[in-house]
């Protein structure tokens, strides 16, 4: 016990000496705030439902509309460089034609295009992006690789299928790091995309390039995919409405990388709007009805529980002032909901680990075969040695990524990989004498032996 509570005390020294060191690099990126051309079209804080509407009615035009936001984007992406690729002419151009439809159904016309009417399509005439990790027909498609650069898409993705269906029109491509992996938005062929509120900070990843511009002001709907937080960190950095949806709710064709079997039950694509359930509904095709998106229900019946922090020593804890609008959400929700009552997962503490284990796919092509597009491989110790000299064509972050050895990587792919994680982290901090431990390793071992490995206390796996 008391040679855990030192290995304890160790783990936050050496976390609070890595946060010295971060404060230090910091004061090098002094702070750039407000550093954005202010909004003068108030067209552009308009709501995308009131904004279809309006244009369906006639009282707005749609080329007015794309226009506005065009001359947005024109105006931020020198500061934030969220943009990879624009389609500005082309959309124009379909903004024209939502007009003709509109005008010939407003003097009494049927409708002209595939004799599909206006009132059809909820999102007529709404500029939408999304991010380069989507398919779109004549698009760069690169998921910020060096590798695939002059790549583009053969097709639209299915959601992007679906939201010009719904009438929607892209105006632009946004920016994401190599592979969509990281939780910034830089890459070797695009640069680094900035925080709108910041310059001196990330917009998250890995779909920062859209939260970005749409914290901007430069989108009204964004794309984004998320297997690891690519939607919701970029949202809480940039401050817009972001949703994770239930894996299997929006079609995750047409995005690079291709994820196998085991990831592509983590992977999920959702909207970024401040309509969201509209959008979803578009977004999610023939499962909307599933979602039940407008069956009404009473908040009051609603029970939260809430999580102030958990006691890893090797994490970041909560900064006061987060944790004082935390709070204030849960005030706010006290007196509207059943009951708010504080809550603390201890198998949080082990959320990463237990992420990176389900990431772990003995079957995927190595990372050094994904920088490489899958063409060949890249040798690690070359590109760092390249990139001290701005060489090098890929982002090194990739090199810090833990590596598990073939066996156990098996292993996790064919076992729950809760009781991986937490069994090595466990061990590696010393706990091999809780409960908790002894309970896991006999269910683990039993589990093991069901799959045909045997199991050593020093894990060592070896097939049976």
């Amino acid at each position: 016990m008391f040679g855990q509570k030192i290995q304890l005390k160790l783990w936050r020294l050496i976390r609070q000496f890595l946060d010295f060191i971060a404060v230090i690099i910091g004061l090098r990126f002094q702070t750039q705030r407000l550093y954005l051309p202010p909004i003068t079209d108030r067209i552009l804080l308009e709501p995308a439902v009131v904004l279809s509407a309006r244009i369906k009615s006639g009282k707005l035009k749609c080329e007015t509309l794309v226009r506005a936001y065009i001359a947005r984007c024109r105006e931020v992406q020198p500061h934030i460089n969220a943009i990879i690729a624009n389609r500005y002419e082309s959309a124009i151009t379909e903004a024209q034609v939502v007009d003709r439809r509109v005008r010939a159904e407003l003097d009494g016309q049927n409708p002209v295009l595939n004799g599909q009417s206006i009132h059809s399509q909820p999102l007529l005439g709404i500029p939408f992006t999304c991010k380069d990790s989507f398919s779109v027909l004549g698009m760069p498609w690169t998921s910020g690789l060096y590798a695939r650069k002059g790549i583009t898409g053969p097709t639209d993705s299915r959601v992007i299928e679906l939201l010009r269906n719904a009438g929607a029109i892209m105006i632009a491509m946004t920016n994401v790091p190599e592979l969509i992996m990281w939780w910034h938005s830089t890459n070797i062929l695009y640069g680094r995309t900035n925080n709108p509120y910041d310059k001196s900070r990330v917009p998250g990843g890995s779909s920062g390039g859209e939260c970005a511009l749409m914290a901007s002001a430069g989108s009204l709907i964004g794309v984004g995919s998320d297997i690891g937080g690519s939607i919701r960190e970029p949202s809480y950095f940039c401050g817009v409405f972001g949703h994770k949806t239930t894996n299997g709710v929006v079609s995750t064709h047409g995005i690079y990388p291709e994820f196998g079997n085991k990831k592509q039950k983590l992977l999920c694509v959702g909207p970024y709007a401040a309509d969201l359930k509209p959008v979803l509904k578009m977004m999610a095709g023939d499962n909307a009805p599933k979602l039940q998106l407008d069956k009404t229900f009473n908040i009051k019946n609603i029970k939260v529980y809430y999580m102030e922090g958990h006691n890893n020593p090797g994490v970041i804890p909560v900064q006061p002032d987060v944790k004082q609008k935390l709070l204030k959400c849960v005030d706010y929700l006290r007196d509207k909901c059943a009951d708010c009552e504080p809550l603390y997962l201890k198998e949080l503490e082990l959320g990463f680990d237990i992420w990176m284990c389900a990431m772990t796919d003995s079957k995927a092509p190595a990372l050094e075969r994904e920088l490489a597009n899958l063409d060949g491989s890249i040798n690690p110790y070359i590109e760092l040695c390249k990139s001290m000299f701005g060489l090098s064509k890929v982002i090194m972050e990739y090199s810090s990524q833990v590596k598990v050895s073939t066996p156990l990587a098996t292993l996790c792919a064919a076992l729950p990989t809760e009781f991986v994680a937490y069994l090595e982290y466990c061990r590696r901090l010393g706990f091999k004498s809780t409960p908790d431990y002894r309970y896991l390793r006999r269910l683990f071992r039993t589990l093991a032996h069901n799959k045909g490995y045997a199991y050593d206390n020093d894990f060592d796996w070896k097939h049976v």
